[in-house]
């Protein structure tokens, strides 16, 4: 019974039901239908659709139902864009336009089954053409061209910013072996006592990439640090197809990727475990992290140093990229389904036949 959210993805969740659920309640669990989580205990329907939305720590796609073993599952509200095999929101009609603001292919892209949320434009215009893809493949192609990200709120709003602007550029938790947030240095900063391990790989390294996209290629990197057999400095190269890039952004795309594939560290693999009830009230999937273990050299060079469990540290600067969370007794679980008698959502809760976990959360951080 776990819920993973995953920056940009679609991420997946699971409950388990108690075997005394009365059918009665497993029946209001339709496909498609939405599983709500949230804090405390929620009379279902005592508060307004838009009130649960508001207070939901997640929002979830149902794409299993309860069988024998009274497991329910699906992914995450990123689906109502396209699913994992690129199948769904496909837009089988052509989109595109020869200069576009990001608000206005936001607009164009969004399904009906998501509400508008906040765009907020690094500025310029860019051109594209998008038809027999998905509405997720495009908006990743968009994103990709200016810069931005995207996000889906609780609410199904759809929010398309920087990752700055969506999470605010500020770390609020920091992660480190020992923790307390009564060592914070601030009441904004949340400490996480935490399980690291870091490793570093080279089997992606790249120190060139090439995006092959719709109106060309681009590139960006040079020469690596390392030495090959001759002692010449290796050139070590990527190509990538990327058809859902957009014309005149290849380079921009080339440019993100060699910052993931280039640096001298290699891909770092860490794996952080904490444990904290809602960890995404203080720590959602994408925000920046301060992870702090100078063993593995995850801290920084130089600047202020973060006063924090009564040390003075200097912590690296990271991203949740995915948070791996667990359904734990003190939440409510609610599913959301569309009630044709009254032509409105309406709520069942699950809570009291939800089969409860324990366990840690588990942060995959870039």
């Amino acid at each position: 019974m776990t819920i993973y959210e995953r920056a940009q993805a679609l991420g997946s969740w699971d409950v388990k039901l108690r075997d005394d659920t009365p059918k009665s309640i497993r029946d209001f669990i339709e496909p498609y239908s939405h599983v709500v989580v949230l804090v405390g205990d929620v009379y279902a329907n005592r508060l307004s659709d838009a009130a649960i939305l508001a207070g939901a720590l997640y929002t979830g796609v149902v794409l299993e139902v309860p069988g024998r073993d009274m497991t329910l599952s699906g992914a995450g509200l990123g689906w109502w864009l396209g699913d994992a095999n690129n199948q769904g929101a496909v837009l089988t009609s052509e989109v595109s336009s020869a200069s576009a603001s990001l608000s206005t292919w936001v607009a164009a892209i969004k399904p009906s089954s998501l509400a508008s949320g906040t765009v907020t434009s690094p500025g310029g215009n860019l051109a594209g053409s998008y038809q027999w893809v998905t509405r997720r493949q495009a908006l990743d192609g968009i994103c990709a061209g200016f810069g931005v990200e995207w996000r889906i709120r609780p609410n199904f709003a759809l929010d398309v910013a920087t990752a700055a602007n969506l999470y605010g550029s500020t770390p609020t938790a920091i992660a480190q072996r020992r923790s307390a947030t009564s060592g914070a240095s601030s009441a904004t900063l949340v400490g996480l006592e935490a399980e690291i391990a870091a490793e570093s790989k080279y089997d992606e390294y790249a120190s060139t990439v090439y995006v092959q996209g719709q109106g060309g290629r681009g590139s960006s990197g040079g020469a690596s640090p390392f030495r090959d057999g001759q002692g010449n400095l290796a050139t070590i190269v990527r190509v990538v197809d990327a058809s859902n890039t957009s014309p005149g952004s290849e380079a921009t795309a080339a440019a993100g990727l060699a910052a993931q594939y280039a640096s001298a560290a290699g891909q770092r693999s860490v794996k952080v475990s904490v444990r904290r009830f809602a960890i995404t009230t203080v720590l959602k999937a994408g925000a920046y992290l301060y992870l702090y273990d100078p063993e593995f050299g995850l801290y920084t060079v130089g600047g202020s140093p973060i006063r924090h469990d009564g040390s003075d540290v200097f912590p690296a600067t990271t991203r949740a990229i995915g948070v791996r969370w667990p359904i734990e007794r003190g939440m409510s679980v609610l599913v959301r389904y569309w009630d044709d008698a009254t032509s409105a959502f309406m709520y069942a809760n699950l809570t009291p036949y939800v089969d409860w976990e324990t366990g840690t959360v588990d942060l995959e951080v870039a």
